[in-house]
């Protein structure tokens, strides 16, 4: 379950709960046929996977939200997973039934999302450069038993070849982590902080060590959640046969996720990079804005446990 998963499987957890109850579960997933990402529902275990790993591209609500509403008049029980926005156009949308016992909503520490736009770009570029067509994408695979923190980015050909790169170097996630081009309203995310809008706030343990868990661990995954509610409260203590799980300090927790803190910030670059990935090679585009961050990869892919020697020699230290 951890491989089919971004983190430590944290959702499938939840999501199970809500399914042995008769319920159903709301989350992102790919639509096939167009290759947007869309709110979809799960009924059973086995519809789980389409709503597992991290999309960061925008979710397309579409008509989730009168579904949801039906669904708790019914009383039936609902999981909702999503960015802490959405949740809040969710609790707009079905006004007080947000307060129904049947109704648990999760949102994900957001680090931003980007358009469809942009994807459609970098696949394109790829496609472009390899000559073959992409089928399929993970933003986030664990390929190779590589730690979270060293994921990156897998394309899965028609032909049945793959390729992984490296969050590093890959040209999507270069430009996601430098917040290149996210939504602008995520540069202003008036969800970012403690204060939680959902039940439970799922996301990366980063910064977990060893004296917490095991290496072979991190490896695998590790999940953080904040228990928000009294409802998710209740939900957790019953949880037990599904999750291994300890109560942690927030200081080990809040310096190593920026959306507990405040939101990304928003780089010059921003104003003009829509308009010449109009007209420019998008790898190309990518390279040029991310340049220090490229040339640092293969510094350190050639220099290895060198690197930081290397790097006070540069600097004259």
């Amino acid at each position: 379950m951890l491989k089919r998963s971004s983190s430590g499987g944290v959702f499938t957890a939840l999501a199970e709960y809500i399914l042995d109850r008769g319920g159903i579960v709301v989350g992102a997933a790919e639509d096939k046929d167009t290759k947007k990402v869309v709110h979809a529902f799960a009924e059973s275990i086995n519809d789980l996977d389409k709503l597992r790993l991290s999309k960061y591209c925008q979710s397309d609500t579409r008509n989730t939200y009168n579904e949801v509403k039906d669904c708790l008049n019914d009383n039936r029980y609902v999981l909702f997973t999503g960015t802490a926005c959405q949740i809040s156009g969710l609790y707009a949308a079905i006004g007080s039934l947000r307060h129904s016992k049947f109704l648990i909503t999760a949102d994900v520490l957001c680090h931003g999302v980007t358009s469809k736009r942009v994807v459609d770009a970098y696949i394109d570029a790829k496609e472009r450069k390899y000559k073959k067509k992409i089928k399929n994408y993970s933003f986030r695979s664990k390929c190779d038993g590589l730690k979270p923190s060293d994921i990156g980015m897998k394309l899965e050909y028609e032909d049945g070849t793959y390729i992984f790169t490296d969050k590093l170097v890959d040209t999507f996630l270069l430009g996601f982590n430098n917040n290149l081009f996210l939504r602008e309203s995520c540069y202003e995310c008036l969800y970012c902080g403690t204060e939680r809008i959902a039940d439970f706030t799922i996301g990366d343990f980063w910064g977990v060590g060893e004296e917490r868990v095991s290496g072979e661990q991190v490896t695998r995954g590790v999940s953080l959640m904040l228990v928000n509610s009294d409802k998710a409260r209740l939900m957790l203590a019953e949880l037990d046969k599904s999750l291994v799980y300890d109560k942690i300090s927030p200081n080990e927790a809040i310096p190593y996720n920026r959306a507990l803190i405040c939101p990304e910030c928003r780089p010059a670059a921003r104003n003009v990079f829509f308009g010449l990935m109009k007209n420019r090679d998008y790898d190309r585009l990518i390279k040029r804005y991310c340049f220090k961050m490229y040339i640092k990869y293969y510094i350190k892919k050639i220099t290895g446990k060198n690197y930081y020697r290397v790097k006070k020699l540069i600097k004259g230290n």
